[in-house]
């Protein structure tokens, strides 16, 4: 006995990986077809770059990953069909992690930016103040 498969499943059973993959296609194909729209238009942001980069790169693993558990279900023998389940569950956790942690990294880094530039307004204009206090009472002396 090697696993959960019996010896009276066929090798057609891997064929219930098709709906799946097809909808990555499908969800991979309009993410790029708003990148492209997002990119033609030229206003795209560095985050939403940065989401349509690891986006596809989301879409391409989880595809990589699901068409290899098809072909190892669909050919190999009966004894190493459980090989691809595994990574099946920990690349889109994997991938959906590092696409949110991408994005937290980015959207920290554009609000320390925002603020520093705040920062350098505030600074400019106080120190525009002060040359402004000393020519006033220069001026007076």
């Amino acid at each position: 006995m090697t696993g959960c498969r019996t010896p009276t499943t066929s090798n057609l059973f891997g064929l219930f990986l098709i709906p799946p993959i097809l909808n990555e296609v499908i969800l991979c194909f309009f993410m790029l077809y708003k990148a492209w729209i997002t990119y033609k238009n030229d206003y795209a942001s560095r985050l939403l770059k940065l989401l349509i980069r690891d986006s596809v790169l989301y879409f391409s693993s989880i595809f990589v990953v699901m068409v290899t558990s098809l072909l190892v279900l669909a050919f190999a023998p009966r004894n190493v069909v459980q090989i691809g389940f595994g990574w099946s569950y920990a690349v889109p956790c994997t991938m959906g992690s590092r696409l949110l942690l991408s994005m937290l990294q980015e959207a920290s880094r554009e609000q320390t930016s925002a603020f520093q530039s705040d920062l350098r307004y505030v600074f400019s204009a106080d120190m525009r103040m002060q040359d402004l206090s000393t020519t006033h009472v220069e001026r007076h002396q």
